[in-house]
């Protein structure tokens, strides 16, 4: 599944990190970092696996770019979780603010 969300982002963003994104010493912040949130596994319901998806911009992140992910990523059978999308905000070197926005995915996968 890793490599198909990655693949799915591509068609958003160039800049695409799993798990971290390194910042130090980059000139251009503007990316997407996605990972693996947790994984429940119920006899009732199968195996839920939830991803995360931050987008990193410099300024602010694009109105329309969470939506564009949201397409891609339904494309692949993730859905979106009930969670609310977040928006977080840091301080760059002193120099520009930077926007986050986070959004949790997740896949249900039957059990026999």
């Amino acid at each position: 599944m890793k490599e198909k969300i990655e693949e799915a982002l591509k068609e958003v963003s160039e800049n695409i990190f799993y798990g971290v994104g390194i910042f130090k010493g980059r000139d251009i912040w503007d990316c997407i970092i996605f990972g693996r949130r947790r994984t429940r596994i119920s006899k009732q319901e199968g195996k839920i696996q939830r991803w995360f998806v931050a987008i990193v911009a410099e300024e602010e992140v694009p109105e329309d770019l969470p939506d564009k992910v949201i397409d891609e990523l339904r494309k692949i059978g993730l859905k979106k979780a009930e969670s609310d999308i977040e928006y977080g905000y840091v301080e760059k070197s002193g120099e520009v603010m930077v926007e986050m926005c986070t959004m949790e995915f997740y896949k249900a996968e039957k059990r026999c």
